[in-house]
């Protein structure tokens, strides 16, 4: 509890409501006297952070023991006692991929059995220079750009002997207003020309690539969540008390879970791999969601287990159409850099 003076005046310095007790009844803040010396801020930093630390502690063992449970106290109203979903989401999630980036980022691995390059090349395998994506992008860009056809390569990405971003700038520049490329047609050469250039440099692009990839995959699991929390709502749209919002808790809690499931696996990665690390850590994500929403929806074993397949179903191809779009995305960042 702080220390400070309370103020004699009974207006709100918050709100300008009029204080009837210690705390105004219109915004909750604490009538206190402004003015604070060093100690009484370290008292507020260290009041602040235990009562987070309570909740966060407390919630945690729900968390992890009793899947679903969390998400049924919130939708039943009871939520004080406990840290809100969001906070949840955010702290756990930013300690995992701080220790994620910290212990499994390209070519750090402290037991040499090149466990970081494993996990990076099954991203990157999908976009490595001679990858049939990295090729029909190409492609794709080539034919937006001159009309070439599917079997060109990178590597044949040529406007007129242009070569060089600076040559196709002074090319465009010499041309009248109505024969220079439109704003499509001139955004997907400069990045096949882009392309072209990094190229020059195979090993180096790579290992920009995976660096890119790498820190995408945050991207990917943010951007699922929503999907995620749609899937449910779909799955469950009979169930009329489960709003999107419900849904939207309870994936938030999952996600948060899942998290902490698999942040042991990440440090295990860091010092030797095998597959039965992962193994482990997918079975018990898996296992851990059916469990919640068997809790949370309160359905029988039958029906939930049939959702639970739908859902699996469903994610697998909404997971890979947003990591296709990140994909996409990290690849234009890539290039822009």
């Amino acid at each position: 509890m702080s220390s400070a003076h309370l103020r004699e005046e009974k207006n709100c310095l918050n709100c300008g409501a009029t204080v009837a007790g210690k705390y105004c009844q219109e915004c909750g803040q604490e009538n206190l006297e402004p003015a604070e010396n060093t100690w009484h801020l370290i008292r507020h930093f260290m009041e602040d952070f235990t009562h987070f630390d309570g909740k966060f502690l407390g919630s945690l063992k729900f968390l992890l023991f009793k899947p679903g449970y969390l998400s049924q106290e919130y939708l039943m109203g009871r939520r004080a006692r406990y840290l809100h979903p969001v906070r949840m989401y955010v702290f756990i999630s930013a300690v995992f991929f701080l220790l994620f980036f910290s212990l499994l980022s390209p070519g750090r691995n402290k037991s040499g059995t090149h466990t970081t390059r494993k996990i990076v090349d099954q991203i990157d395998d999908s976009i490595s220079t001679d990858s049939k994506l990295q090729k029909d992008l190409a492609a794709n860009h080539i034919k937006l750009t001159r009309g070439y056809t599917p079997d060109d390569t990178l590597a044949k990405v040529n406007v007129e002997g242009v070569l060089t971003m600076h040559q196709y700038d002074s090319q465009q520049h010499t041309l009248p207003l109505l024969r220079r490329d439109g704003f499509v047609k001139r955004y997907f050469t400069r990045k096949g020309i882009a392309f072209h250039e990094m190229s020059k440099n195979p090993e180096a692009l790579r290992e920009k690539q995976k660096e890119v990839m790498h820190h995408a995959i945050p991207e990917v699991f943010f951007l699922s969540l929503p999907f995620f929390a749609l899937a449910l709502k779909l799955l469950y749209i009979r169930r009329k008390k489960y709003t999107y919002a419900a849904h939207a808790i309870f994936s938030l809690h999952f996600f948060s879970a899942a998290f902490i499931i698999w942040l042991p696996v990440v440090i295990a990665l860091h010092y030797f791999s095998t597959g039965w690390l992962y193994f482990a850590g997918f079975v018990s994500i898996m296992v851990y969601l059916y469990l919640a929403m068997k809790r949370f929806y309160a359905q029988g074993g039958a029906k939930t287990s049939l959702k639970y397949i739908l859902l699996g179903m469903i994610m697998g191809i909404l997971f890979i159409f947003v990591s296709i779009i990140v994909v996409v995305d990290a690849m234009m960042r890539l290039v822009s850099s």
